[in-house]
């Protein structure tokens, strides 16, 4: 959990204001890795558009970060999220002493999923999934087991 001074209602001061993160974004595609900088109030869709613009403007594609196994959504505060990976990184090296120095300074990776190209008139936003195929229920169940009428 973030520490919040009382009086001011504002996140401590032990992280600077603005202190930049720079992951490295590694694409599906074949595309070689991107390195970013994120700034404080940056979300994953800002970070998504700054990709588009900035390092693969001929990119039309659909993007999806991934952080270890997990989507990260449009809503989430990219620099706040890196920076709580970060302490988790550290504390956990600090637990272990055979971490070496370099394992603790190691680069953030993000997986960037390039999906199908986005069609003109089509937001971003990604769908909710509909399953395809819809399980048996009642008497169908019991006739798909075995049981007869």
């Amino acid at each position: 959990q973030r520490e919040i001074d009382p009086l001011l209602g504002q996140p401590s001061s032990s992280t600077p204001p603005d202190d930049p993160r720079d992951p490295t974004i590694r694409f599906t595609e074949g595309i070689p890795d991107f390195d970013l900088t994120v700034h404080t109030k940056d979300t994953v869709r800002d970070v998504k558009a700054n990709v588009r613009v900035k390092g693969l403007p001929q990119l039309k594609d659909r993007l999806r970060f991934i952080h270890a196994g997990g989507p990260l959504t449009d809503g989430t505060l990219l620099h706040e999220w890196l920076a709580t990976l970060e302490e988790r990184r550290v504390c956990a090296s600090a637990r272990s002493q055979d971490i070496s120095k370099e394992d603790q300074e190691s680069l953030t990776w993000l997986h960037c999923s390039v999906g199908p190209v986005i069609e003109p008139g089509e937001s971003e936003e990604e769908k909710p999934q509909v399953a395809q195929l819809q399980p048996l229920r009642g008497f169908d169940r019991l006739a798909a087991a075995g049981f007869s009428d």
